[in-house]
C-alpha cells in the first residue's frame, strides 16, 4: 500500500487557545493531499484563529452548528478527501512524529482501525493525574491480546475513510456521547480489527478544575448509561466493569499511601472525599439514563 492520505478531523467549540495549539503542533507534518477539517461551532474568535493558520496549514473550515458530536463528524468525514480520517480533539497535541507513525500504521494494517496512545497533561494537578490514571485503566480494560483493543477513544484514533461509510458511519443517536466507543463495539463485532499503536502519541488538556472534573464524569456516565440502553446484553459494561473498578481502586491507594506517608493529610482527605463525589455522579448519572 502506497503511503496514504489523512484527512485530520477536529470538532471544536470556544476553545480558540487550545485549538491554536493543536493545529500548530501539526506543521511540517502535512504532505501533499492531506487536509486538517476544523469543524466550528463556536461564538469566540476561533474563526479568527483558523484563518489566521490557514496561511500555513492545509486548513478546510467548516462551520456547523447541529448538536452532537456524531453530527460534526459525519459531517466532516462528507467533506472528506484523504484515505483515512484521522480524529484529532481540538485540546490535544501531536507529538512530532504523530502524522508520519499514523501513516506507517495504515500502511500495515490497511483495513484496520488505529488507536494512538494518549498523555493527560498539565501533570501535577489532583484532577489531570486521577484521569489520567483513568484513561490508562480504561486502555487496560479494554485491552485484547496481540496490541488489539475491543473498541476506541477518538481523542486520538484513525480509520480508512471507506471503512468509516462502510459501516455507517457515527450513529445520530449516540448524541449524548461514546458514539466512538459504540462504532468501535460495531466494527468489532464486524470482524475489523482494532490496533493500539503506542508510537502513536499525543497530548489531552484534561479538565483541571473540580467543576470541569465532575461535569465531564456526569457527562461519561450519562452516556455510558445510554449506551448499555442500546447494546447487546453480552456487550454491556455497567456502571463500571469488575477489571476496570480493580484498577480503579489500585490507583486510588496508590495515590492515597503517598499523600499518607509524605504527610499531606489535607491533600489524602480531599481526595478521599473526591472519590466519593466521583462515584455518586457516575452512579447517578449512568442510572439517569439507563
Amino acid at each position: 500500500m502506497k503511503y496514504p492520505t489523512l484527512s485530520i478531523i477536529t470538532v471544536t467549540k470556544n476553545r480558540s487557545k487550545l485549538l491554536y495549539i493543536a493545529l500548530t503542533s501539526l506543521m511540517g507534518q502535512c504532505l501533499p493531499g492531506d487536509e486538517i477539517i476544523v469543524v466550528d461551532a463556536s461564538t469566540d474568535d476561533t474563526p479568527a484563529v483558523v484563518a489566521h493558520l490557514a496561511k500555513k496549514l492545509p486548513i478546510v473550515y467548516v462551520r456547523y452548528l447541529k448538536k452532537g458530536y456524531p453530527a460534526f463528524y459525519n459531517k466532516a468525514a462528507r467533506r472528506a478527501k484523504g484515505d483515512i480520517l484521522v480524529f484529532f480533539d481540538d485540546d490535544c497535541k501531536a507529538s512530532p512524529a504523530f502524522l508520519s507513525r499514523i501513516r506507517q500504521a495504515h500502511r500495515k494494517h490497511p483495513n484496520a482501525v488505529i488507536q494512538g496512545l494518549t498523555h493527560s497533561v498539565p501533570r501535577g494537578n489532583l484532577y489531570v493525574d486521577i484521569m489520567g490514571d483513568h484513561y490508562n485503566n480504561w486502555l487496560a480494560t479494554m485491552s485484547l491480546s496481540k496490541n488489539t483493543l475491543k473498541t476506541f477513544d477518538s481523542k486520538n484514533a484513525s480509520i480508512p475513510r471507506a471503512l468509516f461509510w462502510k459501516y455507517g458511519g457515527l450513529s445520530p443517536r449516540m448524541h449524548r456521547g461514546s458514539e466512538d466507543i459504540e462504532l468501535g463495539l460495531r466494527l468489532r463485532r464486524a470482524g475489523v480489527t482494532i490496533y493500539l499503536d503506542r508510537s502513536i502519541v499525543a497530548s489531552h488538556h484534561e479538565r483541571t478544575t473540580l467543576h470541569g472534573f465532575l461535569f465531564q464524569h456526569r457527562r461519561f456516565a450519562a452516556s455510558e448509561g445510554y449506551l448499555d440502553k442500546i447494546l447487546p446484553p453480552s456487550e454491556r459494561l455497567g456502571v463500571i466493569p469488575p477489571k476496570k473498578l480493580l484498577l480503579h481502586i489500585r490507583s486510588f491507594f496508590r495515590r492515597e499511601v503517598n499523600f499518607i506517608q509524605h504527610g499531606k493529610w489535607k491533600e489524602a482527605i480531599g481526595h478521599v472525599l473526591l472519590y466519593i463525589a466521583l462515584a455518586c455522579i457516575r452512579i447517578w448519572g449512568y442510572a439517569r439514563h439507563r
